[in-house]
């Protein structure tokens, strides 16, 4: 005999049903286990204890700095974890299995790359002069990566052998020449590499007959990080060794126990160099598939130089058709041959990438520094399709953007609701990022949480559960483990109060899991504008001014990508329709093709409500500049079927929200 309630029984009778009284672990927060040594099993018994006593639904073991790097997947270490996964599932945790050596997933602790050179990471530099009458010899000199340079020293350790870059492999991947009436003129045969050193290379342009003097030279080289643990997310290969000897070991020592995988911050690089100029803002992962993705609509040159600089009408054709099919490619090579791995394993997939709005609303607001479009993940729908469960972070204690966007995300592909990773950083509270917050109270975890679930979480991710206090005099940063993204939640004085509240998420999820938004108003990602222009456009602040304001007016919003647009756009006309009323623009100026305009534009004129800030749209990805596309809303405007606010800043977005 059980005491289970059914729904039904619970109508009858006002009693608590069980999915309510005692929800199941996918809404119960999860836990990172920091491990900055190799646990004892008396330790790791009595903290799995304790997770599941203040009613944790699951764990993920995360090896972090402190933890030699020779120790990651060692015996021991394998020994260690299959000893956690059994005591986990004895006391009730799932597990799922994080995939990597501190972060940034790919790497394995440099085992991806040990024995084979050919997948460490490969960049993309370039360099501009002026042509001589002997010719112009041109230099790339002064590699350096700031994103990474803030880690220190431990950064450096961690990343490269013997703690510092080294390039070899030097290629010339193209030359092209830029006379005063913008012909760009390929040279390729013209430049020779001339010097090359671990620090950079020389390369003398020869004087070609077609090319006056004065004229503009921009030569591209391709170089390899020698001694770098990063791989290069271009090639499929990579992504089946990291498999190999990463995956395989870990779901090997789970015995059975884990129920997915989880990524985190794939990325490498972001270079930038002494001659670094233009509209693209840092090194590019490079391979030779690259230009067979492209359509043959430009010399591999001319859409090189496209990515640095204006040439034209065509620039953002040729940029937004080379950014999709580099991000298809490494979505398609890292995201998609893992988890088609773990697919065939019978486990999950899932984890987050590099999202540039943490702790803000802006979609280049939160992490700044280098040029997200070289990185896997600025598109978060099509990262998404890879996934089993969505993923996003947060950061700090501020309203944001992320469990939204990763809850529209999973909606797009099928699923809902998403899992929130939420770490501390020192910036809201004025100290240096890594130093974390050990100030944290439970009433602003608390009020963050809630903020999370309804906006689209399922489950809120602790960063961190610490297996270890760590040491009094040691103030080295991510070393000791009291300054490793602090705070570890079970070190805080309020961890006793815990039970409450996180019975209080998982009772909140559970209620909100089966609901169906009655969302009226549509916000559109603006993936190809994002491509199309400069680092951090316009569209990236119009958005996070659009999303914040409609979130603190309470009115429910999807976040479109284009792809969905005819879908979900469909006229009240009696053929079938819209659940939409509203569709919002943030600055879009680039759409994928004249197609997308013309649904808009059907919209519009079948009444539903268009709102724009900023620039309108006049290019597509199609076409680069496209006449068809300005002249059809600069229409919508002149009849008055779009609302347009040409120079709205935050204030002017606020108040049209207060018009839906």
């Amino acid at each position: 005999m059980t005491n289970d309630v059914t729904d039904a029984e619970a109508a009858a009778t006002g009693a608590v049903p069980d999915w309510f009284r005692t929800p199941g672990p996918e809404f119960r927060p999860s836990v990172f286990w920091f491990w900055h040594a190799i646990p004892s099993e008396a330790s790791m018994r009595d903290q799995l204890a304790d997770m599941a006593g203040k009613g944790i639904g699951a764990v993920m073991v995360q090896a972090r700095l402190a933890l030699p790097i020779a120790e990651y997947l060692s015996p021991a270490y394998l020994a260690a974890l299959r000893f956690a996964c059994v005591e986990a599932g004895r006391v009730g945790l799932k597990v799922t299995l994080y995939d990597e050596y501190n972060w940034m997933s790919g790497h394995g602790g440099g085992r991806t790359v040990e024995g084979a050179d050919h997948l460490r990471e490969r960049h993309l530099f370039w360099t501009r002069g002026k042509m001589a009458g002997d010719g112009v010899t041109l230099t790339v000199s002064g590699i350096v990566s700031p994103f990474l340079d803030f880690l220190g020293e431990v950064g450096r350790n961690w990343a490269y052998e013997g703690g510092a870059p080294a390039w070899g492999e030097w290629r010339i991947v193209a030359a092209v020449s830029t006379g005063d009436d913008g012909t760009v003129r390929d040279i390729t045969p013209n430049a020779s590499l001339t010097d090359m050193s671990p620090d950079g290379c020389a390369i003398l342009v020869a004087p070609h007959a077609s090319v006056a003097d004065g004229a503009d030279v921009t030569v591209f080289v391709a170089a390899r990080c020698l001694t770098s643990r990063m791989v290069n997310y271009l090639l499929p290969e990579a992504a089946e060794r990291f498999a190999e000897k990463v995956y395989a070991p870990l779901l090997d020592a789970a015995g059975g126990e884990a129920e997915a995988f989880f990524f985190d911050h794939p990325y490498a690089g972001f270079y930038v160099w002494n001659e670094h100029f233009g509209d693209l803002g840092n090194s590019l992962l490079w391979d030779e598939v690259l230009p067979c993705l492209l359509a043959d609509r430009a010399s591999l040159g001319e859409t090189l130089l496209a990515l640095t600089r204006d040439i034209g009408p065509r620039t953002a054709s040729l940029r937004a058709g080379f950014f999709a099919a580099y991000q298809m490619q490494m979505h398609e090579a890292f995201f998609g041959t893992l988890s088609r791995w773990t697919t065939s394993r019978g486990v999950g997939f899932t984890g987050h990438e590099l999202l540039t709005h943490v702790g803000a609303w802006g979609l280049q607001e939160g992490l700044a520094g280098f040029d997200p479009r070289t990185m896997p993940g600025v598109d978060p729908f099509g990262v998404d399709a890879k996934r089993t469960t969505t993923t996003v972070d947060a950061a700090d204690f501020e309203p944001q953007l992320s469990a939204k966007l990763g809850d529209c995300v999973a909606r797009a592909n099928g699923r809902r609701r998403c899992t929130v990773e939420q770490y501390a950083t020192g910036r809201e509270v004025g100290r240096p990022g890594l130093a974390g917050q050990w100030g944290l109270t439970l009433e602003s975890f608390r009020a963050q949480a809630i903020r999370h679930v309804l906006l689209g979480a399922r489950q809120i991710l602790l960063h961190s559960y610490n297996a270890s206090y760590g040491t009094d005099g040691n103030p080295r940063l991510l070393l000791n483990p009291r300054f490793d993204f602090p705070p570890g939640y079970n070190f805080e004085p309020w961890w006793e109060d815990c039970p409450g509240v996180f019975d209080e998420l998982a009772r909140l999820a559970a209620f909100l899991e089966e609901g169906e938004p009655l969302w009226t108003v549509a916000l559109l990602h603006p993936l190809e504008t994002i491509r199309a222009e400069a680092t951090s456009p316009d569209c990236g602040r119009h958005f996070g001014w659009w999303a914040e304001a409609l979130s603190r007016a309470g009115i429910g919003y999807d976040i479109l990508d284009e792809a969905r647009l005819s879908a979900l756009l469909t006229p009240p006309d009696g053929a079938g329709a819209s659940r939409l009323t509203t569709l919002i623009l943030p600055a879009v100026t680039t759409l994928e093709s004249c197609r997308s305009a013309h649904t808009i534009a059907r919209f519009a004129t079948a009444g539903g409500k268009v709102l724009a800030s900023g620039p309108l749209p006049d290019k597509t990805r199609e076409r680069g500049s496209d006449t068809d596309v300005a002249a059809l809303f600069a229409d919508l405007r002149a009849r008055g079927a779009l609302t347009h606010l040409p120079d709205a800043g935050k204030p002017e977005v606020t108040a049209a929200v207060e018009t839906i």
